[in-house]
């Protein structure tokens, strides 16, 4: 995040907003040219590595330019950005075809929970744990869910990967429809950092970026929504994310929130409905003592 540069160049600087570890240090991680084995070339459609790349036409030497798709580096055919294989570790989870959760009873006599946690970004495809017919809201059969994450984003039932790789600079090319989500959410967000001089409603539409988005920016959107997001859960912020480090930009074509539907589950009020492992915090206040005198032998 350059602050002198409203493209955002790398500037070999670490800025404020940049050091998530707080050491103080500047990271490029992806910044070095990264050769795949050749075991894992034959994971590409035409038995070789990516080699349609070409370096960020607005910052022609923020990045390797080489075959792989590394940051400040640009795929020319779209598709090939679906044949990228993790070759470290696996870059997100995806969860999908969640509207309904059948789990069995509990002690208690609830139905049991489900809790998905990962080191990664999370993404949450289509209505999840709210299996109510079209136009109902959250009266369905539904169980106490949570995800924990780095990042977290909502996507709807007209969600398609290949969307984003067609429109990647433009949410028009990304619709999406009214969608239902019923859990608790617990990731990252992050860093603020000074408003940049160059930063003014006339260049980006707001004057947001700098910060996380606020709470009502927490879930993240990738789609133009045209509907409304309905969603009842908890949010919590617990920690800054390490790995979904896109900065918060409202402006331009990039942006076009839902109409928020948003509500507290208050299921969330009663032990015995919290999502399975739900963070829990106790805090001892001492009113006052007594002291007692017993009769020694």
């Amino acid at each position: 995040m350059n602050p002198a540069d409203i493209k955002g160049c790398p500037n070999n600087t670490l800025d404020i907003g940049e050091d998530l570890d707080g050491t103080g240090v500047l990271y490029t991680y992806g910044e070095n040219s990264f050769a795949l084995p050749a075991a894992a070339a034959s994971l590409f459609a035409d038995g070789s590595s990516i080699k349609a790349a070409a370096a960020d036409p607005l910052c022609p030497a923020g990045g390797t330019g080489g075959i792989n798709p590394w940051p400040r580096t640009f795929l020319l055919d779209p598709n090939e950005a679906r044949e990228n294989p993790p070759a470290l570790f696996r870059r997100a989870l995806k969860l999908v075809n969640g509207s309904l959760i059948t789990l069995p009873i509990c002690p208690g006599g609830v139905s049991c929970g489900l809790t998905i946690a990962t080191e990664n970004p999370a993404y949450v495809q289509g209505d999840y744990n709210a299996n109510s017919p079209a136009g109902s809201g959250f009266t369905g059969a539904s169980v106490a869910a949570s995800v924990v994450a780095d990042a977290f984003t909502l996507l709807s039932d007209d969600w398609h990967d290949v969307n984003t790789f067609n429109s990647p600079f433009s949410v028009n090319g990304r619709q999406s429809t009214t969608a239902w989500y019923r859990l608790g959410v617990v990731a990252g967000k992050g860093i603020s950092f000074p408003i940049p001089g160059w930063d003014s409603p006339a260049v980006d539409g707001s004057q947001d970026f700098g910060t996380d988005g606020g709470v009502h920016n927490f879930m993240r959107y990738l789609e133009r929504w045209t509907g409304t997001l309905n969603y009842t859960g908890s949010l919590v912020s617990l920690y800054y994310n390490r790995q979904a480090v896109g900065l918060f930009n409202s402006g331009g074509n990039n942006y076009s929130p839902p109409n928020r539907g948003y509500t507290f589950d208050a299921n969330f009020l009663n032990p015995l409905l919290l999502p399975p492992r739900t963070p829990m915090f106790r805090d001892v206040n001492t009113t006052g003592f007594t002291q007692l005198l017993l009769p020694t032998q």
